[in-house]
């Protein structure tokens, strides 16, 4: 039973960016076959819960912030200019529902270690074939998404290049995790992370590029490995000149495409902050943004648009009372993290300080890349991820850590 509920989990959280446009539909209620294993997981956790495992973790702080965030979007709608409809019930349900499903079904099955050991395999594994998709994509140019000038950007299987790049990068620091515990022979570990590496690039993703050498950065920087930091710098700067002759990269970076992306999301930022001035409290509702932006640019052709920025957006939609508890959810588990990771070392705090710098270095650059993509807290894929990094460490202090 708990290797059908853990088997369950990874396919929903690891493999569904993978394989969910290969899964049909019912065309008529327009929803994947792939949401059948949701429901199927959630009617199997109830009798693992109660005759197996015979105590389910709910009572959390972090749950309770998940929850009133949860609880304010779905309020929202009322004081939106959407309703109730199917279609709003279905987003709702992928962005809300499903991630603090998620998050409660973490917290209680990675109190066994073995089943964070399985996940995180499973987690690099998908990574992994993701990463190979966007290299084949921009190698033969099939599937890629092309910008105005004419660059080639793969997307895998996520129809959008920055989204690729934040769910490889993610897998980041499990990769480096599972490469010290030899989770997988040492070489075969490098070529997934040098995959991994090839496959952020191939996005040409600037957020993407940023975060991803942040995150081996910080791995080390925090496991005080500070001689992996000169490798890993060295290797970087190595990639930067292999690739500095491409110009679909090196036009990504250019001051004047920088100048420009950076003074059009301060707009949209501002934007953003004159709608959250207007309702401070409760917002102008879900969607209130995308919604609203023509009211602060009258003159735009485009009447709707994302704000490019996940706590603009959820100020000028949800005001103070969303915007808290969000906030929260990614705070107290880094609160959580760098308390394990201070706490004198001995050897029950291994396996716990380890978690602890799988979670911070998750969050820390995922925080980074909302700062510059508003549409991520609409989407499920990754809050599953960032939920799963977060619990490994919220439920690890119930592991015996003996045996480290």
């Amino acid at each position: 039973m708990t290797s059908i509920i853990l088997y369950l989990y990874i396919i929903i959280v690891c493999y569904t960016p993978l394989v969910s446009k290969l899964l049909p539909k019912f065309e008529t209620l327009g929803i994947h076959y792939e949401w059948f294993l949701f429901f199927t997981l959630i009617i199997a956790f109830v009798p693992y819960v109660l005759l197996i495992k015979r105590h389910f973790k709910l009572f959390n702080a972090w749950i309770f912030f998940i929850a009133f965030y949860g609880m304010v979007a779905i309020a929202s709608v009322y004081w939106s200019t959407y309703s109730y409809d199917m279609k709003t019930m279905r987003e709702l349900f992928r962005s809300v529902i499903v991630p603090l499903c998620i998050s409660m079904f973490a917290l209680n099955i990675f109190e066994e270690k073995q089943n964070v050991y399985s996940y995180i395999r499973h987690f690099i594994i998908a990574s992994f074939l993701l990463s190979l998709v966007s290299i084949y994509q921009i190698l033969s140019g099939v599937g890629v998404m092309t910008t105005d000038l004419g660059a080639a950007r793969a997307v895998g299987t996520l129809n959008n290049p920055n989204a690729l790049a934040i769910f490889l990068v993610l897998s980041i620091p499990c990769i480096l995790y599972a490469i010290e515990k030899r989770m997988f022979p040492k070489m075969i570990g490098l070529i997934i992370a040098a995959s991994v590496v090839a496959g952020v690039i191939s996005t040409v993703s600037r957020k993407g590029i940023v975060t991803m050498v942040l995150a081996f950065f910080l791995y080390y920087l925090l496991q005080k490995k500070f001689k992996k930091v000169l490798v890993v710098g060295a290797i970087f700067v190595l990639i930067s000149l292999m690739v500095s002759g491409y110009a679909m990269i090196t036009d990504r970076f250019a001051e004047k495409a920088l100048n420009k992306d950076f003074i059009s999301k301060k707009n949209m930022a501002y934007a953003g902050w004159v709608l959250f001035k207007k309702s401070p409290l409760i917002g102008t509702g879900y969607r209130g943004y995308y919604e609203n932006f023509w009211k602060s640019f009258p003159k735009q052709h485009l009447k709707k648009f994302d704000a490019h920025n996940m706590y603009v957006t959820a100020l000028s939609d949800y005001g103070l009372i969303g915007f808290m508890p969000f906030i929260a959810i990614f705070i107290y588990p880094l609160l959580a993290s760098f308390k394990d990771i201070r706490a004198k070392p001995h050897i029950g705090d291994v396996y716990t300080r380890d978690m602890g710098i799988i979670c911070i270095v998750s969050i820390l650059p995922f925080m980074i890349s909302g700062y510059f993509a508003g549409g991520l807290i609409y989407e499920y894929v990754y809050f599953s991820i960032i939920y799963s990094n977060a619990a490994i460490v919220l439920s690890g202090h119930n592991i015996d850590n003996s045996s480290e």
